[in-house]
C-alpha cells in the first residue's frame, strides 16, 4: 500500500493521474481474472458456466429494476410537481378577472391574498383547484406505487407511505414555487392540508381540528 501512495504522489505531482487509475484498473482487472481462473479449478467447467451465467443474468435483472423504479420515481415527482403549478389564485386572478393577485396586497399567489383582494365566489374557485391538484398528486403517486416490486418495496405499505410523501413534497414545491408563474406561487397551506388529510387523515384531524 506504501509503494502505491509513492505512485499516487509522483503522478499527482506530475499531472499524471490518469495512469494510476489505469494501474488500478489493471491490478483489480489481473486479481479477478486470477480469481476467476481459480474458480474454474475448483469447479467443474458445465457447473462454472451456469454459475457465471446466473451471476449476470441477476446483476442484469438488479439493474432493470432499479432503473425501471428510477423511471417511476421521477415520473411521480415531475407528474406531482406540475400539478402543484396548477396555482388556481393565479389563473383565475390573472386569466379570468384579468388582475393578477401577486399585485396585490402581500404579493403571495395563495388563497388568503386572493381572499383578501378579490373576495366573492371566485374563492370557492381557487379552493377546488388546490384541493383538487393535491388529491390528483398524490393519487399519481399511489397509481406509480402500484408497479414498484422486489426486495424492500415488496410491502405494499411501506410504498404507499413513501409515494404519498414523495408526491405530496413535489405537490408543495410546485405550488410554491411554479415554473410556469416564474417560482412564484402561494405558501402551500391550503394544499398541505389537504395532503396531509390524503397521508392519514388521523393526522389531518390532529392538524385541522385539534
Amino acid at each position: 500500500s506504501r509503494g502505491l501512495g509513492d505512485v499516487y504522489k509522483r503522478q499527482g505531482q506530475n499531472g499524471g493521474n490518469i495512469y494510476f487509475v489505469v494501474l488500478v484498473g489493471m491490478i483489480f482487472g489481473i486479481t479477478f481474472g486470477g480469481l476467476s481462473n481459480f474458480m474454474q479449478v475448483l469447479i467443474d467447467p458445465s457447473e462454472f458456466a451456469i454459475l457465471e451465467g446466473r451471476l449476470f443474468a441477476s446483476f442484469n435483472r438488479i439493474n432493470e429494476e432499479l432503473l425501471f423504479t428510477a423511471g417511476l420515481v421521477i415520473a411521480a415527482a415531475v407528474i406531482a410537481y406540475f400539478c402543484g403549478c396548477f396555482n388556481g389564485a393565479v389563473i383565475v386572478s390573472k386569466y379570468i378577472l384579468r388582475d393578477d393577485v401577486r399585485t396585490h396586497g402581500s404579493g403571495n399567489a395563495g388563497l388568503t391574498n386572493f381572499y383578501r383582494t378579490f373576495g366573492g365566489p371566485l374563492t370557492l374557485v381557487v379552493i377546488l383547484c388546490d384541493v383538487l391538484k393535491a388529491v390528483a398528486a398524490v393519487w399519481a403517486g399511489i397509481l406509480m406505487a402500484r408497479y414498484w416490486d422486489g426486495g424492500f418495496w415488496s410491502q405494499e405499505a411501506i410504498v404507499l407511505v413513501f409515494a404519498k410523501y414523495w408526491a405530496g413534497l413535489f405537490c408543495l414545491l410546485g405550488h410554491m414555487f411554479p415554473c410556469m408563474f416564474h417560482f412564484k406561487g402561494g405558501k402551500g397551506i391550503l394544499s398541505g392540508g389537504t395532503i396531509v388529510w390524503m397521508i392519514d387523515w388521523r393526522i389531518g384531524l390532529v392538524v385541522w381540528v385539534g
